[in-house]
């Protein structure tokens, strides 16, 4: 991608945000992901991102170099069994062009092991890593705590949006600096709201 600003990212805007918050970039889109990142380090911008999808399968490459500088990642645990895979592959890549490649960690590797993943995930910079896993609830990991929290007991009328709901909801309370387990409850209520509603209302 060009060097100087594309008129649909102006980045020089970074530096007047107090975060930014990015979704499902995809194909070209994807690329641009580094770039933003970089510039929202520079001034000291938190990024939080939730990248779905068609970003995990097209643009994880970008993710991972991406990782140092982002805050927050939120996935839900379908798309962070697809990202743990694709950070053992990168892992396994790196052992072999040491001239060392550990197959026992790779070939034995036991099923998706959550508390493995954000472990490796926070090793990689995030601060805050967000795992949503549907009727059950949602995970949330920093350097200190695991912490979960049942979905909430609502008339179900369709899931569109609720991931989009609680990540908004999470981000918002923790941008009013309230605490994770604060954050936590802000974003399962907007999701639980969400549900009982067709469509993304």
């Amino acid at each position: 991608f060009p060097s100087h600003d594309i008129p649909e990212l102006p980045l020089s805007d970074i530096k007047q945000y107090d975060l930014v918050y990015l979704t499902s970039l995809s194909k070209q889109s994807a690329a641009c992901l580094p770039r933003i990142v970089n510039e929202a380090k520079k001034y000291k911008v938190p990024v939080a991102i939730n990248p779905g999808k068609s970003q995990l399968k097209l643009g994880s490459d970008f993710l991972k170099d991406s990782l140092s500088g982002i805050y927050t990642l939120l996935l839900n645990y379908e798309e962070a069994q697809q990202f743990m895979h694709s950070l053992l592959e990168l892992k396994e890549t790196k052992q072999h062009v040491g001239g060392k490649l550990d197959i026992s960690e790779t070939q034995n590797a036991p099923a998706f092991n959550l508390k493995q993943f954000f472990r490796q995930v926070m090793k990689l910079g995030p601060r805050v890593v967000v795992v949503t896993n549907g009727a059950e609830g949602v995970y949330v990991g920093t350097p200190e705590y695991l912490y979960f929290h049942p979905a909430l007991p609502v008339d179900l009328v369709n899931t569109l949006g609720a991931g989009d709901g609680f990540s908004s909801g999470f981000m918002a309370a923790m941008q009013l600096g309230l605490s994770v387990p604060e954050a936590l409850r802000f974003g399962v209520a907007n999701s639980a709201s969400v549900v009982q509603y067709p469509d993304a209302k």
